[in-house]
């Protein structure tokens, strides 16, 4: 079951990220203190060790992608 502010319940079944939950309930009272969340399906500009754009997700190695150092 998933609880999302009221007004929202039809953006949340139509979200590739959220649709799949079986229940979704708007809620009058609804408080949350998640912030800063990223679409998965969004991909994010990702920079080598020498700070060139990377064209390839699939290049393995150490990167920088949102201010972070990855691996892949």
């Amino acid at each position: 079951m998933l609880y999302v502010p009221v007004g929202t319940r039809s953006a949340y079944e139509a979200n590739e990220c959220w649709k799949n939950f079986s229940t979704i309930v708007e809620l009058d009272d609804y408080t949350s203190k998640i912030e800063n969340v990223v679409d998965a399906n969004k991909t994010s500009i990702v920079y080598d060790l020498q700070g060139r754009k990377v064209n390839s997700q699939k290049t393995h190695g150490i990167f920088i992608e949102n201010g972070r150092k990855i691996l892949r």
